[in-house]
């Protein structure tokens, strides 16, 4: 994360870091332990996915202060991409 030069980028990544880990009760700390076991990123990360699209507001228009748009769903995840590269795990 200390390779990302915005300030706004940062904290954005650092909520939906955070988010993530709150919907799998972890911390970033133990998902770099999960170095080892890819399977469990990747099945960690799409369930994640299918979560936010389920709570995802799906008709047209914006989205209410407090709504995910399936359109955002791809940001939601950057912050997680981003960690996980710069700890170089990687996952295909």
């Amino acid at each position: 994360m200390e390779s990302i030069k915005s300030k706004s980028t940062l904290n954005a990544y650092t909520i939906h870091l955070s988010l993530f880990c709150k919907f799998h009760n972890t911390n970033p700390d133990q998902l770099i332990q999960l170095n080892d076991s890819v399977a469990q990123l990747k099945t960690m990360i799409l369930n994640y996915i299918i979560h936010l699209k389920k709570i995802a507001k799906q008709s047209a228009g914006k989205p209410r202060k407090g709504e995910l748009s399936v359109n955002s769903i791809k940001v939601y995840l950057l912050g997680v991409k981003s960690f996980l590269d710069f700890n170089e795990i990687a996952l295909p």
